[in-house]
């Protein structure tokens, strides 16, 4: 059986690659029918996304849409409220790249098949980051604000004073 070798051989596998989809499981944003430009966001390589994109990959590829309509959002979603702001590299990257922060999915589970598994409707990258102030999401207020500014500039649309803490007065005084 003859193999491939050389350029062309390296073009096909790199076509392959940035067309292949996967499911992981996720406690967070669902990887399910996702792209691996998907993952790397989520997990925030820097590196890998970047390769990816140099590649070819598509940054607004949309995840698979589950039974019930959920999901089917882009790489974008796993970087604006990822843990300890790990993505927002990736999220930075994905923006200069052309991903488009105003894209609407009809909604997106959270943790699925986990006790804190939540489904969050009419979503955007910019309503999905202001999620990651939710009791069952868990991140920096600093974080997911700079975050939300980042995106909003990326839409065009304008920022607001973000002096909202939502969560100030759950802290005891």
């Amino acid at each position: 059986m003859p193999t491939r070798s050389g350029p062309s051989s390296r073009r096909h596998r790199r076509c392959l690659s940035i067309k292949h989809r996967t499911t992981l499981v996720s406690a967070f944003t669902s990887l399910a029918g996702v792209s691996l430009l998907h993952v790397t966001a989520e997990y925030g390589n820097l590196n890998a996304a970047r390769a990816l994109i140099e590649a070819g990959a598509d940054v607004n590829a949309a995840a698979a849409i589950d039974e019930h309509g959920l999901n089917g959002h882009t790489p974008l979603f796993h970087t604006v409220n990822s843990n300890r702001n790990r993505s927002e590299p990736v999220m930075k990257l994905l923006l200069a790249a052309g991903a488009r922060a105003d894209v609407r999915v009809a909604g997106v589970t959270w943790g699925k098949g986990y006790e804190w598994e939540t489904t969050f409707f009419d979503v955007t990258p910019i309503s999905y980051a202001q999620m990651g102030l939710l009791p069952q999401v868990t991140r920096s207020e600093r974080d997911i604000y700079s975050n939300i500014r980042c995106l909003l500039e990326a839409a065009g649309r304008e920022v607001p004073p973000l002096n909202n803490v939502p969560n100030r007065y759950l802290r005891p005084k």
